[in-house]
């Protein structure tokens, strides 16, 4: 398939997605590529739908999102725990949620078409740009932690015969983000509004402004070992704009009965393959983190627990939880499976919220930039906040106490006060934005993660992801171009991006 042409062809013509499930193929006799009117909600709302896949990536199919950053393991066999997993292909996102957010901007920026019904009806038009621009954003800033170099500059540009983009630079990309968002930022009204078509704030035009420096904040703290002095300027200028702080403006997630909740979903037709990894439960067993009551059960997916035969004062039983270990041997996977712990029913009902960026990794990520001096902040207060919200979060009680034990009290060398903070994005991570909990990992190696006995493609957990064919198919020049420049010449699994200089 010639993906590149096809995908900006089809960019030049398609204009709108309903929010129905990608299986659900609708009224046969209408293409849903050329409605008669364009509906800039319905463009957003379906747009919006993608965020989930920053979570859980799959239902079903090799969940790499919490696999990679070591929160899930496969219960009944050990398939994916060989991390022999396909290449990453980014055809969906360019095709719908970025194509849809760069019509809305476009169709708001026409004067022949920024007054139409369908399109006002959504908000007026410099907030519809600015939320489309920061979705955008945070779409764009995923799929180059994943690949590295990806067309950013030239996207879009079938209109103008270009259907072989270059692939920027990760360093590029990550400094046109920036001032796009910065730009977005500036445009955003709080005494203007967009319509409930937005299901991730519900027109709160105060939290997406919020999500904007956020996102802004995930891509300076990463430049803190490869461009320094650019990432605490721009991380400054975002922190004074204002972050997530508090859990309020949580970026979540929601299912419904129409796309029902990815753990229900693989509870009900897959047998519950997927339960908590043993990293994840083995550190909250250590630390007495009561948050592993709030995230994980004793009870298995459909049963009550009386049927579990599981005591109230098992619930409340460190020593019970056993988390499932990823990779391991068939012959292991029976002895672990009759004894390893489930989800929360909280993650498994047909209509459950899944947290993405949060109050609590926002400030430890101001934490970690404190403490290198990048804005004028107290480390540990914020420290100790990043961990209260992500309690509050999830409903867990005991956050003083927790913080008072030596090991997670905010002491030690600058070095450790960072491991600190690490390890506590990494816990507050769990079921959450995949992606970064990922970067995090690359970036600190916290925890410690090893891959299993039966991963045989790759010594340790990946370092990025390779290309799908589907992405430089027709466009194979400026791929290897990219790939010479920016990967050495590996696109690998070895092979870090740019940020990820250890």
């Amino acid at each position: 398939m010639k993906y590149i042409k096809t995908l900006f062809l089809s960019l030049s013509l398609a204009t709108a997605f309903t929010a129905c499930d990608m299986t659900d193929f609708g009224d046969i006799n209408k293409d849903p590529n050329e409605p008669s009117d364009a509906n800039a909600g319905m463009l957003f709302t379906y747009a919006c739908t993608y965020v989930k896949y920053f979570s859980l990536n799959s239902n079903y199919y090799y969940p790499w999102t919490q696999m990679y950053p070591g929160y899930m393991s496969e219960k009944n066999n050990n398939q994916y725990g060989a991390f022999g997993g396909p290449t990453f292909g980014t055809n969906s996102y360019y095709l719908y949620p970025l194509k849809n957010c760069k019509k809305i901007i476009d169709f708001n920026s026409d004067e022949a078409t920024k007054n139409e019904p369908s399109i006002v009806q959504f908000g007026d038009n410099a907030n519809q740009i600015a939320v489309a621009r920061t979705l955008m954003g945070f779409i764009y800033m995923h799929l180059t932690d994943a690949l590295g170099p990806i067309p950013y500059t030239e996207a879009f540009q079938a209109d103008d015969d270009n259907f072989t983009p270059v692939f920027d630079s990760q360093e590029t990309v990550y400094a046109k983000l920036d001032a796009d968002l910065k730009e977005a930022y500036s445009q955003f009204n709080e005494s203007g509004s967009v319509s409930t078509a937005d299901i991730l704030y519900d027109g709160d035009i105060r939290a997406w402004k919020k999500l904007n420096a956020s996102i802004r904040m995930m891509l300076a703290i990463k430049l803190a070992d490869v461009a320094p002095e650019e990432g605490r300027a721009r991380f400054a200028q975002a922190y004074a704009d204002g972050a997530i702080e508090e859990n309020a403006y949580n970026l979540n997630y929601t299912f419904d009965a129409n796309t029902v909740g990815y753990l229900y979903y693989n509870g009900t037709n897959y047998n519950y393959n997927f339960v908590p990894n043993k990293y994840y439960v083995d550190q909250l067993k250590e630390l007495k983190d009561n948050r592993l009551f709030q995230t994980c059960s004793l009870i298995p997916f459909g049963k009550t627990q009386a049927e579990a035969g599981v005591s109230d004062e098992d619930l409340k039983d460190f020593d019970k939880y056993i988390g499932m270990p990823l990779g391991i041997e068939s012959s292991e996977v029976r002895k672990w499976n009759e004894i390893c712990c489930f989800y929360n029913p909280s993650l498994t009902q047909v209509a459950s919220t899944f947290p993405i960026i949060t109050a609590a990794r926002m400030l430890l990520i101001e934490a970690e930039a404190a403490q290198r001096g990048w804005i004028q902040a107290d480390p540990a207060a914020l420290y100790e906040a990043g961990i209260k919200a992500s309690f509050e979060q999830w409903g867990a009680e005991g956050a003083d106490e927790y913080i008072a034990q030596a090991a997670v009290a905010y002491t030690g060398t600058d070095a450790e006060k960072i491991e600190k903070i690490a390890l506590q994005r990494w816990i507050s991570g769990f079921m959450a934005d995949g992606f970064e909990a990922w970067s995090d990992w690359r970036r600190f190696d916290v925890p410690k993660l090893e891959v299993g006995p039966v991963c045989t493609t790759v010594s340790h957990v990946p370092y990025r992801h390779q290309y799908d064919s589907e992405i430089y198919q027709g466009n194979v020049d400026n791929y290897e171009a990219a790939v010479k420049a920016d990967l050495d010449g590996n696109d690998t699994r070895d092979q870090r991006v740019w940020w990820n200089k250890r």
